[in-house]
């Protein structure tokens, strides 16, 4: 036994070399839990117009940077992919070194997928502080907006209290309308690709009706409002959620570690669990089980204030 753990391990590290993947410089590069990576969140989503003439790891990179959008991952989508692979051998090692074929199959998928998981779960976290960062923009231009009817100096009026990235993309509408296209429309067009916020995408378009009808101003202090009101629903269901991955785990817990207990429990069951054709299939199934259920647990939790791609 404490062979196959050395080989295991020899394998490990042959594979993060081979796929240029430094762990610990990953994570210290990550920084998890930093504030910065989600101000850049709000960068503009292009992957509905290039997906259709990209190649298919062109497309599969570009839906691993839209998972990666909300998280502090320094590494990008290459990156990403290169841990993806990583952690795919690893769990094909494993299942091999414990000659359950049918295991190593379904580690290698499961693993592989394993990261993504990671990260869409964590990027909620992040995801929180680019929506205030919105929130707080569109409340201080509506405010000025509604005693100047003039958009581009309620931006400017504010600006220096405006948090990145809502900061730049407003700086970029200023510039615009001042050297590039004095078209207030065609402006707030721009400004509205530049995030994936459901509601900063209505607040454009209501801002661009504006142009022709001043009384639809007053519409905008409705959409803060429900941007706000859709936080805090957010928030609750993320905290509920938070509680059904924690229970969650602690079943797939239970259930990965009765199986190496089975050895204390009973060795005759044991032996037909992991060296027997039924019992692997059935150690593969179990686990098949609690991938397809992970996932979809990972997935029932979205973002209520951005479009996907």
């Amino acid at each position: 036994m404490g062979i196959k753990i050395l080989v295991f391990l020899l394998i490990f590290i042959s594979l993060a070399l081979a796929c240029n993947v430094n762990i610990l410089s990953l994570l210290r590069k990550s920084r998890f839990f930093s504030r910065r990576k989600a101000a850049a969140a709000l960068a503009p989503s292009k992957s509905g117009r290039r997906l259709g003439r990209a190649a298919p790891l062109e497309k599969y990179k570009l839906k691993l940077a839209s998972v990666l959008k909300y998280s502090a991952f320094d590494a990008g989508a290459d990156g990403l992919l290169r841990l993806k692979i990583l952690f795919g051998l690893l769990g094909l090692t494993f299942g091999l070194l414990i000659k359950n074929p049918f295991l190593a199959a379904v580690l290698l998928i499961g693993f592989f997928w394993l990261p993504d998981a990671y990260f869409r779960v964590t990027s909620l976290r992040y995801a929180k502080e680019a929506d205030d960062a919105v929130e707080t923009a569109m409340s201080l231009v509506t405010n000025s907006y509604l005693q100047n009817e003039d958009i581009k100096s309620s931006i400017i009026e504010n600006i220096a209290r405006i948090d990145p990235p809502m900061k730049g993309i407003f700086r970029e509408f200023v510039a615009e309308t001042g050297f590039v296209d004095a078209s207030i429309k065609n402006a707030a067009h721009r400004m509205k690709l530049k995030t994936d916020n459901v509601y900063f995408s209505d607040w454009c378009d209501i801002l661009i009706q504006c142009q022709d009808d001043r009384e639809l101003k007053y519409v905008l202090p409705s959409i803060v409002a429900k941007l706000n009101s859709v936080k805090k629903i957010q928030i609750e269901l993320n905290t509920i959620m938070y509680d059904i991955y924690k229970e969650y785990l602690y079943v797939v817990a239970l259930v990965v570690l009765n199986m190496p207990l089975m050895f204390l429990i009973n060795a005759e069951w044991a032996h037909i669990l992991f060296n027997t054709p039924i019992g692997k299939l059935s150690v593969a199934a179990c686990f098949l089980v609690i991938f397809a259920a992970s996932s979809y647990v990972v997935s029932v939790n979205r973002s209520l204030v951005r479009y996907y791609d």
